[in-house]
């Protein structure tokens, strides 16, 4: 499902692989979770506020 071999996989799971961005995004997809928080995604899956917001 990631495009990936098994053996990487393996590596991954064992902590031996550095993860690429792109590779943690298909995890999220694959797995159906969040793996990474960032602040844009709060503000991404915040509801649009009718009102300006102040500074």
């Amino acid at each position: 499902m990631m495009g990936c071999s098994p053996q990487y996989i393996g590596k991954t799971l064992k902590g031996s692989e550095n993860l690429t961005l792109q590779t943690i995004c298909k995890m999220e997809k694959v797995l159906q979770i969040k793996l990474i928080e960032t602040p844009y995604s709060q503000l991404r899956d915040a509801k649009p506020s009718s009102q300006p917001e102040q500074q």
